[in-house]
């Protein structure tokens, strides 16, 4: 079977258009891809910052209880101290 020039230039024309097509395809793909993988790396950056923001805030706030505990036993041995010498006197009065 024979085909004239006409014939000819259109399966080359559409050869030529599906070879394009399925380029375009594959680049559109690859931009597919690179754009899920780009939004998966945005995502895991902000859960690690979300993470350290958590860290950091719950490490904050052990610190406040910590300080907050050291401060009540600060205030605790001042007390025992100022009542030790109260009682003592009271001893040396009474005897």
């Amino acid at each position: 079977m024979e085909l004239n020039s006409d014939e000819v230039d259109f399966v080359y024309d559409l050869t030529s258009e599906k070879l394009n097509l399925m380029r375009g395809a594959d680049t559109l793909g690859r931009r597919e891809d690179l754009r899920k993988k780009t939004m998966l790396k945005r995502i895991k950056q902000m859960c690690c910052d979300r993470m350290k923001d958590d860290e950091k805030t719950n490490f904050e706030k052990i610190m406040s209880i910590l300080q907050n505990y050291v401060k009540e036993q600060q205030k605790r041995k001042a007390m025992e101290e100022h009542e030790q010498p109260a009682s003592a006197a009271k001893k040396i009065r009474v005897s």
